[in-house]
């Protein structure tokens, strides 16, 4: 069991590995992705989308709060490889999520918000 101190340790930790890009060797996941759809034509194709998939969280990595790091870096982790695509897709809908609680929230008050701007 993890004491307080340590549990405290352990978040400061992914906390701060989270506030990184981190860096993930995403030719294995396109390789049994191409094997499971036949063709392997296909890692190229993926090795070009996650190649764009980091260009754009390098792009908009401020953007996302250090909660949605926290939260999205470890899921991106797919079968123990990360995927930038995961963690894209993890963030974007992290953020999505939080505008729509927050124009729902300034409703019941009156107060119209606009969504994040993209």
């Amino acid at each position: 069991m993890i004491g307080p101190l340590s549990a405290t340790m352990v978040g400061s930790l992914v906390l701060a590995a989270a506030a990184v890009l981190p860096r993930y060797n995403v030719e294995p996941s396109c390789r049994s992705a191409a094997q499971r759809a036949g063709d392997a034509s296909y890692v190229a194709i993926c090795l070009r989308k996650e190649q764009e998939a980091r260009q754009q969280i390098e792009r908009q990595w401020r953007e996302f709060t250090a909660a949605d790091k926290t939260q999205c870096v470890p899921r991106s982790r797919v079968f123990e490889r990360g995927t930038y695509t995961e963690l894209l897709t993890c963030l974007e809908l992290a953020r999505a999520l939080r505008d729509i609680r927050a124009n729902r929230d300034s409703t019941t008050t009156g107060q119209i918000r606009k969504p994040n701007a993209k």
